[in-house]
């Protein structure tokens, strides 16, 4: 099964647990948002998944996180899952720009925003244009550090597949432990990754697309980052650069059994962690 059916075939069992499927128009492109109905008090969530990521895949956590939580949305990228590819080359710029235009739609109320890899540096951007509409920042290993070239072209090489062997690697790079159905996953990532709104990302990707140390001393929303002691494919010096350079408010962590993707690895116990920091942001 290719990658853009099995989103289509699970499209509809999610709408089945109460979780809306709709497309916004972000100017780049017309992207795919699942939007769901929460029932808890905390405020409005939005989750933004990574690089060659999937809606799909941040769903439990969607489902777990509406016990808390008034609403839950997940936002993909252009060129991933569900979402219509890029009119034209789709940059970081070009993606930040659209994730703010598709927010500046969906959210009417300052939310909690959750970001993983990519997501995490569009949270980062989307809390420096619209300071008013973020209650906080939730950062799993967030992308938008300063690297080196030697790091950046690192980067780049990891997400660069020959073939489902590569994926595979790939796969078990980003995870704390082999996954279940792992070979399938690696099939997936790598029918993804030959996806335009992949590739032009990282044909592009430069050191000045990193957060400059002013930039980041300008956000005044709470903020807590997670950077898993099995992180394996961004190099330690992202987490060394977030901590000298992030706001003396926000928290870093480093807990035991996350990898890259937390959300693949304890979804259950990174909602927890989501919706306590959740609580911490709602009592200010």
């Amino acid at each position: 099964m290719s990658h853009a059916r099995l989103d289509r075939t699970l499209r509809p069992l999610f709408r089945g647990l109460g979780v809306r499927s709709r497309f916004v128009d972000a100017g780049a492109a017309r992207l795919h948002v699942y939007d769901a109905p929460g029932r808890g008090r905390l405020p409005g969530i939005v989750l933004l998944p990574g690089l060659s990521d999937t809606a799909a895949a941040a769903v439990p956590v969607l489902l777990g996180l509406r016990r808390h939580a008034r609403r839950v949305l997940i936002v993909e990228s252009a060129g991933h899952g569900l979402s219509g590819q890029a009119a034209g080359a789709y940059s970081i710029d070009v993606h930040f720009a659209a994730i703010t235009r598709a927010l500046d739609q969906l959210v009417d109320a300052p939310v909690l925003v959750v970001g993983n890899s990519l997501g995490g540096a569009a949270a980062i951007q989307y809390a420096l244009d619209r300071p008013s509409r973020v209650l906080g920042l939730f950062l799993t290993s967030p992308g938008g550090a300063r690297y080196d070239e030697a790091g950046l072209e690192g980067l780049r090489d990891a997400f660069r597949f020959e073939g489902v062997d590569d994926a595979h690697a790939f796969v078990a790079r980003v995870a704390h432990r082999r996954l279940p159905l792992e070979r399938a996953a690696a099939r997936l990532m790598y029918a993804r990754s030959r996806s335009p709104g992949v590739a032009d990302i990282l044909r592009t990707a430069t050191r000045d697309h990193a957060f400059t140390p002013a930039e980041l001393a300008r956000l005044t929303a709470p903020i807590r980052l997670v950077w898993g002691r099995s992180e394996r494919l961004l190099p330690p010096a992202g987490l060394a650069y977030w901590k000298a350079h992030l706001p003396s408010h926000a928290t870093v962590i480093e807990p035991d059994g996350f990898g890259h993707c937390p959300h693949l690895d304890d979804p259950r116990r990174l909602t927890r962690m989501i919706a306590s920091f959740a609580r911490l942001v709602a009592a200010r």
